[in-house]
């Protein structure tokens, strides 16, 4: 996704918003009925727990409830990365921005060597 950075926060915020949302459409279209089960009910527990605890169990839990699949006219990403990047997305969403560094900083930490590669 591209965003400008020259367009007002708001504007900019919204764009990140809008692609988040499609990105997560894209995901849950591509997902079996019992991987849509799992993804729709981690991000249930992650708004209710939205910590870098919950974050990190669901991230590790992806590899167990979804399949490897490349996504099309993804540039490569799978289903799992996909889904750990939309889950530390929503996790961010659900802290103030000086909040989310410390967050950021206890996932890389715990992160395994597949959650900090890029796709």
């Amino acid at each position: 996704m591209k965003m400008d950075v020259t367009a007002p926060p708001s504007a900019a915020l919204e764009m990140r918003h809008d692609g988040l949302a499609e990105q997560r459409q894209a995901l849950t279209q591509q997902l079996d009925d019992d991987e849509l089960q799992w993804w729709r009910q981690a991000q249930e527990r992650l708004a209710q727990h939205p910590d870098a605890n919950t974050a990190a169990l669901l991230s590790s839990q992806c590899k167990r409830h979804l399949q490897e699949h490349a996504l099309p006219d993804s540039a490569g990403w799978s289903h799992i990365q996909l889904a750990r990047a939309l889950l530390l997305a929503q996790v961010l969403e659900q802290h103030p921005t000086d909040g989310q560094l410390p967050v950021l900083r206890q996932l890389f930490l715990w992160g395994d060597d597949q959650e900090k590669s890029p796709p």
